[in-house]
């Protein structure tokens, strides 16, 4: 259990938190502000985020651009863990370009490129020239391309515009000829989406290169324009549970498959999809541990007392 007391009105950034021993918490972000505060860790002696693209900072929050601005966390999802956001959609999701992404990794869809120009540029790195659409840390797989060590998964290096990108493999050399490339479907997400054109709670893993799905729609007076606490438990060969702990609903996937990992860091408003819409984000975490329901009703009892006593308080979730 994470445990804040203050004797008044918070100001961002809050002081360091020292979760419980084996609790397994890795990041928990409070954001707003400026992005020189949004980007600490709050775990004692975590590592920082770093943001991208130039999100608005609110008061007590940021407005995230899914697919174009965005926080990156100092780690990746595992198997089994947990993730955790104070999420408001700026407009409800009806489609791809309002969809909204609270935390995840995942490639959603597959994209082949075929015969792009492919560049060994020295022992390990390579220099794929097409248009995409692809992000830095995003795993694609080489196939069918002469050459040696060319073939094989990697994770997208650098990208430079919509051009071109690098990949690093493990010494590649000769002259890579007539092959493809294809994005993996991989990684985890925490989401709330258009689903014909119905605003729907969505958390989802990658099993076997495909995405899997637990879904829920509002009920109970809940709005994806409203603020919402939502939480995905995963736990590996075992399946997956989605929470509004706001509404109070859930929904559980039942799944022995393993996780098809992205590689990737983790990412606050954005993944690695063709969601483009956009939402304020007050605050995400994440854990290595697969969490009670229990434990998230106590994150969430303290995270009312932390952002009611915030300068412009959010409060109702």
């Amino acid at each position: 259990m994470l445990s804040l007391i203050s004797s008044g009105a918070l100001a961002l950034p809050l002081m360091g938190l020292t979760p419980a021993a084996g609790s397994g918490w890795q990041v928990w972000q409070q954001i707003g502000v400026a992005d020189s505060y949004s980007i600490n860790n709050q775990i004692d002696g975590g590592s920082p985020a770093a943001m991208y693209g130039g999100p608005g900072e609110n008061a007590n929050s940021a407005t995230f651009t899914a697919g174009t601005s965005y926080m990156q966390l100092p780690v990746a999802a595992g198997g089994s863990c947990t993730f955790m956001a104070l999420v408001q959609a700026v407009v409800n999701p009806t489609a791809n370009n309002t969809s909204v992404v609270a935390l995840g990794d995942s490639t959603i869809s597959s994209t082949t490129l075929t015969s792009p120009a492919v560049a060994v540029i020295n022992a390990t790195t390579l220099t794929i020239t097409a248009t995409h659409a692809f992000l830095p840390g995003q795993p694609v797989t080489l196939a069918g391309w002469s050459g040696t060590n060319i073939n094989g998964t990697y994770n997208i290096a650098a990208v430079n515009g919509t051009t071109s990108f690098t990949v690093i493999t493990s010494g590649a050399s000769g002259t890579p000829t007539g092959g493809s490339v294809v994005s993996v479907v991989s990684g985890s997400h925490l989401a709330i989406v258009g689903v014909s054109t119905v605003p729907t709670m969505r958390a989802s893993r990658a099993i076997a290169g495909s995405m899997v799905n637990a879904s829920l729609t509002f009920s109970g007076g809940g709005a994806a324009t409203n603020w919402n606490l939502l939480a995905v438990v995963f736990t590996d060969s075992v399946g997956w549970t989605l929470y509004n702990l706001t509404t109070g609903q859930s929904v559980s996937v039942s799944n022995a498959g393993t996780l098809t990992a992205s590689g990737a860091n983790l990412r606050v408003g954005t993944n690695f999809s063709t969601y483009t819409g956009q939402s304020n984000i007050a605050w995400a975490a994440e854990t290595s541990a697969a969490l009670a329901l229990s434990d998230l009703q106590a994150i969430r009892t303290q995270l009312l007392g932390i952002m009611a006593a915030l300068s412009t308080p959010i409060t109702g979730f």
